[in-house]
């Protein structure tokens, strides 16, 4: 397993620094600029203007003892009387211009009438009724019984903005058979006059003087924490990146390591040296598995040229690899090397026919694995037939 450097764990260290260090700024800004604004005294609210929602505020009241955590609901401005009079004058005329619909005129309606349910874009509510219901619908439909010569047919409609009902009332005529919430509720909800722009706080409350103040959210511990592990995780990232790297790369010199033994053993056989075996190898043209071998033997005659010994240099390819299968293997060449291929050959047979055959059992395990995987999507499967196999039967039978 791969050592982790002076210079990496400096740099790993200015990293985690830097990290901290961003996070404690984000919590002492947002804390300082909640702070801020909530030592701003206020006494009044500028309300939604007419037509918005409701709006909740969050508030602190500070009686000089302790500060009360509190929630108002801040009702939209409503509109003066003078405001009302405008707009249902214009509410007014908004419906005798619309009633007619596609007729010329209202004193000679043969086609629906356009009767709206609001006025002013849905600020005033409309509600219709008329003298002769048989005639007139209260969606503008005409009936089929109206006579030939027409007939007179008084229109009522109800305008209601803030409770003030104005009433609207148009006689047309109509011709032939058309065919078509203490402190925090009722203290803040008494004598409001909802037609001013601000919606004033109480000054003082049981005797009290009252001091109010915007609550304010703090969002900086959150975005602190979120920075924090944000932080973190980024490094794992690449931790586990290369820890599964390495895992594909000795599994790789695993699938290889028959290989590797059975070459060897032919290259000493036909009376080469150690090195001239290893240079043999790393100079082979292969694909998958065994080019990860011929890498590693190519940074073995590398390292063999560059001036480090032989035995030295198959000891750190054992090493390298990380697997005791080439431990026990080069351990074994430098052992024997001084003796000779006479007794090293039959080791090296006997060792590549247990190696293919550990080759083979470990293939066996990987097949037994993937149909172990499959049993999963195969019972999925099976589910699958049965519903649609089952499901005409059960609807036949309901039916």
């Amino acid at each position: 397993m791969r050592k982790i450097t002076d210079q990496q764990k400096k740099r790993m260290f200015r990293y985690y620094s830097v990290l901290f260090l961003t996070a404690l700024l984000i919590l002492g800004a947002g804390t300082l600029v909640v702070g801020r604004l909530q030592s701003r005294p206020i006494q009044r609210i500028l309300r939604p203007e007419t037509g918005q929602e409701d709006r909740e505020e969050k508030l602190l009241a500070d009686d000089g003892e302790r500060k009360l955590p509190l929630t108002v609901n801040v009702a939209a401005r409503e509109r003066s009387e003078e405001e009302l009079e405008a707009l249902f004058d214009a509410a007014e005329k908004e419906l005798s211009r619309e009633l007619k619909g596609a007729n010329e005129s209202l004193s000679r309606v043969t086609m629906p009438l356009c009767m709206p349910a609001s006025a002013q874009d849905g600020q005033v509510m409309v509600s219709w009724s008329c003298d002769r219901p048989e005639y007139v619908s209260y969606d503008g439909t005409l009936g089929e019984e109206i006579p030939v010569n027409g007939a007179a047919v008084q229109l009522e409609a109800a305008m209601e903005c803030q409770q003030q009902v104005r009433w609207y009332r148009q006689t047309v005529t109509v011709f032939g058979a058309a065919g078509e919430e203490g402190l925090a509720g009722a203290l803040l909800a008494e004598k409001q006059d909802k037609t001013d722009k601000y919606y004033e706080l109480p000054r003082s409350f049981a005797g009290k003087e009252l001091v109010w103040y915007r609550r304010v959210d703090n969002p900086a511990p959150m975005l602190a924490a979120v920075t924090v592990l944000l932080g973190l995780l980024v490094p794992f990232r690449g931790i586990e990146e290369k820890k599964r790297e390495s895992r594909q790369y000795r599994e790789q010199l695993l699938l290889a390591y028959p290989t590797l033994v059975s070459q060897i053993t032919l290259y000493l056989g036909a009376g080469m040296s150690l090195s001239q075996a290893f240079i043999c190898m790393a100079a082979s043209e292969r694909k998958g598995a065994e080019n990860i071998l011929e890498r590693e033997c190519a940074l073995l005659v590398r390292e063999m040229e560059q001036g480090v010994p032989e035995g030295e240099a198959i000891q750190r390819f054992g090493d390298r690899s990380g697997l005791w299968e080439y431990r026990t293997f080069c351990g074994m060449l430098l052992q024997n090397r001084k003796k000779g291929n006479v007794e090293l050959l039959p080791m090296l047979q006997n060792e590549a026919e247990k190696a293919f055959a550990e080759r083979q059992r470990r293939a066996r395990i990987t097949g037994n694995e993937a149909g172990t995987r499959l049993l999963m999507p195969m019972t999925l499967m099976l589910v699958i037939v049965l519903v649609i196999v089952m499901f005409p039967a059960v609807v036949s039978f309901y039916t």
